[in-house]
Parts: structure tokens; sequence; C-alpha cells
């Protein structure tokens, strides 16, 4: 249980810094492909 304890915070703490930075870049990645979609279709 002890084990549990000690690697949940840190595990925690990564996914709390992380899930934001994934959310971003995957959010860059549907506007681009948003853009280059609207850029192709005006040419």
């Amino acid at each position: 249980n002890h084990f549990i304890t000690k690697w949940s915070v840190p595990v925690y703490i990564a996914l709390g810094l992380l899930l934001p930075l994934i959310f971003s870049i995957l959010k860059q990645k549907v506007i681009g492909k948003i853009k280059f979609k609207r850029d192709f279709r005006i040419n």
C-alpha cells in the first residue's frame, strides 16, 4: 500500500503537467488541418 501512495503523487503531478500540453498540441494540429482545408478550398 505504501508503494502505491509513494508513486501516485509523482504520477498525478506528471499527468497534471502533461495533459494540458497534449491538449494544446492536439488543438494546434486540429486548427492547422482546418486552416489547411480552408486555404485549399479558396485556391
